[in-house]
């Protein structure tokens, strides 16, 4: 009984963490992999931030994401197109990466193709 009681603590505690992490990612060419990593409140340690990611990893959690376009249009100033959604259902973090690619499309379609120059998205445990 100890043991479990334990366990469903330290889930607590990696639900905690998990939901102050935000998980991003940005790429410059379209076709290109993301390059992402986490944000974490300084008061966290990089430990204890990886124990939550990893945690997050395999649960069935909902999610915030913002899918974003980054432009510069022939004039030289710059834009962004995005898009913000919360998951109805819980999904695994990566369950979601159509969801996110779909929101990309919507947030490029919105915008002139010859400008944009990177996207990206973040997401966040609600």
């Amino acid at each position: 009984m100890k043991k479990r009681t334990r366990r469903h603590s330290l889930d607590r505690r990696r639900q905690a963490l998990a939901r102050q992490l935000i998980i991003y990612g940005k790429r410059q060419e379209r076709d290109a992999e993301f390059a992402g990593g986490l944000h974490r409140p300084i008061t966290m340690s990089e430990r204890d931030a990886m124990a939550a990611y990893e945690w997050l990893l395999d649960k069935p959690l909902r999610f915030w994401i913002r899918a974003t376009v980054y432009c510069r249009d022939d004039a030289g100033d710059q834009y962004r197109e995005s898009r913000e959604a919360e998951t109805q259902q819980a999904a695994t973090a990566n369950d979601l990466a159509p969801f996110r690619m779909q929101m990309l499309a919507e947030a490029r379609a919105a915008v002139n193709a010859r400008h944009v120059v990177a996207e990206g998205f973040e997401m966040r445990v609600i």
